[in-house]
């Protein structure tokens, strides 16, 4: 293929620690299809996608998720967020593009921000829109050297540690992101007076996870935070941009699809400890979610 009568190098190498972390160079050749099987190949659990990272050196990237189209470009602050069913529609680059794409998933987010202040649960959710902003030359030349890192790290097979100096690198990575989002006047006024209500967004996702198998209702949670479930609603609304019920169906989706990848769960177990009403309410949640039913689903492993 010639693209500006130069002809491109062979595919790049991609790196990645299994599960956890891909970080890979890339040209205009980057389509969904090819990041969609990427993610697939690399990220098999299914824990969930929670954020790609594009840094660009040239050009642009118009991405679609869900039928959003989300822009990124050089020199521009491109994170995007990708929950765990969304689905990368289409992806298009412009003839001169070339950067990196940096992808962790769900898994590895969980390991590294637990304990540590990076971002609470609902300021990462809510940051599943692209932020477009100007990096600073500073600003890029500090990406790229941890981006550097990275790369050489997993490109070292002879490093006995070089796997954990990855991971080091990239929530080097993380950490200055947020530092540049946070310290430089990148975040907006009205998301930095909304504490409060990330706080309460940060408490009932923790209340979520705990008890998403047996309460599916938003009385429930609401009762817990000992509000109204209007003003949980409200809330969530402002902050994540998503309704109680679907941020609730999300993740009993991806309960569901973690018990059923269990060699020894049947169907109906799931059903059952997901506290449906019985298995057919079960199969009709998922299908209408997922495309296939449960039984399907699980035969497919």
């Amino acid at each position: 293929m010639i693209v500006n009568n130069k002809a491109l190098p062979e595919i790049p190498e991609i790196y990645s620690i299994e599960n956890e972390i891909i970080l890979t160079r890339i040209d205009r050749r980057l389509s969904a299809n090819r990041l969609n099987n990427m993610l697939e190949a690399y990220f098999s659990t299914h824990d969930g996608l929670a954020v790609i990272f594009l840094l660009l050196d040239e050009g642009s990237i118009d991405i679609t998720i869900n039928n959003k189209v989300m822009h990124a470009r050089a020199d521009g602050d491109n994170l995007i967020g990708k929950g765990m069913f969304d689905i990368i529609n289409h992806l298009s680059c412009s003839n001169d593009v070339s950067g990196r794409i940096l992808c962790m998933s769900k898994l590895f987010l969980d390991k590294t921000m637990r304990g540590r202040r990076i971002l609470s649960v609902s300021q990462l959710m809510g940051m599943r829109e692209k932020h477009t902003k100007e990096l600073s030359r500073k600003d890029t030349l500090i990406l790229e050297g941890c981006l550097d890192a990275v790369e050489n790290h997993l490109a070292d097979e002879d490093h006995l540690f070089g796997v954990d100096l990855a991971r080091l690198a990239v929530l080097t990575f993380m950490y200055e992101n947020m530092n540049i989002i946070l310290s430089r006047g990148r975040m907006t006024a009205e998301h930095i007076v909304s504490n409060r209500k990330e706080d309460l967004v940060k408490r009932f996702m923790e209340l979520l996870m705990v008890n998403i198998e047996e309460h599916h209702d938003v009385a429930f949670y609401a009762g817990m935070l000992c509000i109204s479930p209007h003003y949980l609603s409200k809330v969530m609304k402002e902050v994540l941009n998503k309704s109680v019920g679907q941020v609730i169906n999300d993740m009993l989706l991806e309960r569901a699809v973690v018990l059923l990848r269990d060699s020894d769960s049947t169907a109906q177990q799931v059903a059952d400890r997901l506290h449906f009403s019985d298995a057919s309410s079960f199969s009709k949640f998922f299908r209408r979610r997922m495309g296939i039913s449960p039984i399907r689903f699980k035969k497919k492993m």
